[in-house]
């Protein structure tokens, strides 16, 4: 009898045995799989890259605005009113550097479907090709549209935005006078030929374009309001914002 029990004893050690380590192997290798599973895989969602590895390349300048035209090129403003184009591989190619204006070139905004890079400079608007950075003639220089050619003339523009879809109409603020504009672009004379000023409650700080429809926001300074380029009214009341100035930006997808 004390045989049977110390072999019975001993058998249930063994299962006993045999049963936590197959308790543990099994814990062991939920640990592994869980490590191994995909809501603990940390993912890069933006590849850091070098885009100037050598900042005294612009002999002193500070940036100011920069543009981006896919993978292929780098549009870039300084604070000396310099326009440069920087190639996919970070060089500078001499002849497209030039000089747009004296004080910081603002604003920069490629429309690809044109082929034409808006750029801010001095409270003026130019118009560049972006393979030269040469500038082109508009109708702006000849005084049409009414508005937009005298707040150009005059270098009153502070900020502005371009429809990035068609018709690609442009809006733009008004420094210290509380107004933008909104000026139609002419497929026929590729050119902006009418426009409508509207009255603001505020200069307008920023401004954006609403993916592919004509509704563009301003912002100001601890608010921002919704328009409908075709009429000009703010089909929205204006919705405050805390800790501002506002800052605005539009995702297409």
């Amino acid at each position: 009898m004390r045989s049977r029990r110390f072999l019975s004893n001993r058998s249930r050690n063994e299962t006993s045995g045999r049963s936590r380590a197959g308790t543990t192997a099994n814990s062991n290798d939920i640990k592994r799989a869980h490590r191994k599973s995909p809501s603990r895989i940390r993912v890069n969602a933006f590849a850091k890259k070098s885009l100037i590895d050598n900042m005294r390349i612009l002999k002193g300048r500070k940036l100011t605005a920069m543009c981006c035209q896919g993978d292929d090129a780098v549009f870039l403003g300084t604070d000396t009113g310099y326009l440069l184009l920087m190639d996919r591989d970070g060089r500078f190619p001499v002849q497209t550097r030039i000089g747009v204006g004296v004080k910081a070139l603002t604003q920069l905004q490629l429309i690809e479907d044109l082929n034409i890079l808006v750029a801010l400079c001095d409270g003026k608007l130019t118009y560049h090709n972006p393979k030269t950075l040469r500038k082109i003639n508009s109708c702006i220089d000849k005084g049409i549209p009414k508005s937009l050619a005298a707040w150009n003339a005059s270098n009153k523009i502070s900020i502005f935005s371009v429809m990035r879809s068609k018709p690609h109409d442009i809006c733009v603020g008004l420094k210290r006078g509380r107004k933008c504009l909104i000026a139609m672009w002419s497929e026929e004379r590729r050119a902006y030929m009418q426009d409508q000023e509207l009255a603001m409650p505020a200069d307008a700080l920023a401004m954006e374009w609403f993916g592919k429809t004509e509704y563009v926001g301003i912002g100001f300074k601890n608010r921002y309001a919704i328009l409908y380029a075709p009429d000009g009214k703010t089909n929205e009341p204006e919705v405050p914002v805390e800790g501002g100035p506002v800052v605005m930006h539009s995702v297409d997808n």
